[in-house]
C-alpha cells in the first residue's frame, strides 16, 4: 500500500537502523503487515501495554482526524483538552508521532501541556514564543545524548565530529548513548541525506 504522501509502506523500517533502537519495540507489533496502519491500529498502540498513553490530564490519546482549524495550536489544544491527537491516514510523519507518543509518553504530554500554557500566557491565536519554537525543535527533531565522559561530551558540543566519531569511535560506543525523540528526525532517517541534523539534549550518566 502507498502512503497519502506516495511513499510505500515498509513493514521493516524500524530495524533498518540504530536511528530507530527507541521506537523499533513498538513499530516490531507492524512488521507482518502488507498494508499502513490505520487509526484503529494506532489507537491498538496507544492502549496496549501496562498503561494506555495519557495526556497531562490523565485522558486516553485517540488518533483522530487531523483537527481543522489553527495548525498547530488547534493540534495541541485537542491533544490537552479532550485525549485527540490528530493523524492523517497513511502519513509516516504522523506515524512516528504516534510511536514517539507511544515510547516517550510522558515526555511527550509535558511537551504538549507546555505548548498550550505558552499559548494561554501570550493570549493571541498563533502566537510563536521562543519557548514554543524550543519545544517544536525537540519535539521534531530531538535527541536525548547520555554521556558518561565529559570530555566526550565537550567534544560533542563542540562539533569535533571526527576526533568524536572516528578517533574516539570506541570510547563513544563505551560511554554515550544516543536516543532519537523527534518523530520528524525518524520519519526523515527513512531516507537519511548527509546534512540531517537532530537538537541534542545533553544529560550526564554513570557507565
Amino acid at each position: 500500500m502507498t502512503s497519502a504522501a506516495g511513499t510505500a509502506w515498509d513493514p521493516c523500517f524500524a530495524s533498518r537502523s540504530p536511528v530507530f533502537g527507541a521506537v523499533a519495540p513498538a513499530a516490531a507489533r507492524w512488521m507482518q503487515r502488507a498494508s499502513f496502519p490505520g487509526r484503529a491500529d494506532l489507537a491498538d498502540l496507544l492502549a496496549a501495554g501496562e498503561l494506555p498513553v495519557t495526556n497531562m490530564q490523565g485522558m486516553p490519546l485517540i488518533p483522530g482526524e487531523a483537527v481543522p482549524g489553527s495548525g498547530a495550536d488547534a493540534y495541541e489544544r485537542a491533544v490537552a483538552a479532550r485525549g485527540m491527537l490528530g493523524v492523517h491516514e497513511g502519513d509516516w510523519h504522523d506515524l512516528m508521532n504516534v510511536l514517539a507518543w507511544r515510547t516517550f509518553p510522558q515526555a511527550k504530554a509535558v511537551i504538549n501541556a507546555r505548548h498550550v500554557a505558552e499559548l494561554d500566557a501570550s493570549g493571541r491565536v498563533g502566537a510563536r514564543s521562543p519557548g514554543r519554537d524550543a519545544l517544536t525543535l525537540f519535539d521534531e527533531s530531538g535527541i536525548v545524548v547520555a554521556s558518561a565522559d565529559p570530555e566526550l561530551t565537550r567534544l560533542l558540543r563542540g562539533f569535533c565530529w571526527r576526533e568524536l566519531f572516528v578517533v574516539r569511535r570506541a570510547d563513544v560506543l563505551r560511554s554515550m548513548r544516543f536516543v532519537v525523540l523527534g518523530h520528524g528526525l525518524l520519519d526523515k532517517a527513512r531516507s537519511p541525506f548527509i546534512g540531517l541534523t537532530g537538537h541534542a539534549c545533553i544529560v550526564a550518566a554513570s557507565v
